[in-house]
């Protein structure tokens, strides 16, 4: 019997099992000579990530250099990827953030955020969006938790109020 991740939507189901055992399998066909020509650069001075990294047989690398994974705090990450920096990563290379990371990591940007989304897929007339019975709740979109929410005016108040 087939194994399958259910989705949201019945027709977007995903054989899990055919993807993980080609990616198992493409891991232990691959020789540790090509595991060790993969190159790390970090901007910080971390023991934990530097001998994570040197466990795996992987070299450290320059921001100049040729890297396969760069390991950067949120400035160096605004930095590359600004628009007057010009710089595209390769296939081959991967960031510990992604631009407007932040969107999602803190709580108030991740709320309004999903909430744009609802309404974009509302407009769009998505199923995804359709509403349940209780007013103001969606069927599928509905995972908000309530302490990600506070009531407007509520943060004015206590500021004014101390």
């Amino acid at each position: 019997m087939e194994e399958t991740v259910q989705t949201f939507r019945p027709e977007l189901q995903v054989d899990i099992k055919a993807k993980i055992s080609a990616l198992v399998s493409e891991v232990a066909t691959s020789s540790t000579a090509d595991r060790s020509k993969m190159s790390y650069c970090t901007d910080l001075d971390k023991s934990v990530l530097i001998s994570n990294f040197e466990k795996r047989g992987w070299s450290q690398a320059g921001p100049d250099d040729d890297w396969n994974v760069y390991w950067a705090g949120t400035q160096t990450c605004r930095t590359l990827f600004s628009v007057d920096s010009g710089y595209r990563m390769n296939d081959n290379q991967t960031i510990n953030h992604f631009p407007n990371h932040y969107e999602l990591s803190r709580k108030d940007l991740l709320v309004k955020n999903i909430k744009r989304y609802r309404k974009e897929l509302e407009r769009e007339k998505d199923p995804l969006a359709e509403r349940g019975d209780a007013p103001g709740k969606y069927i599928y979109l509905d995972f908000i938790p309530v302490t990600f929410v506070l009531p407007a005016g509520t943060v004015i108040n206590h500021c004014k109020h101390g």
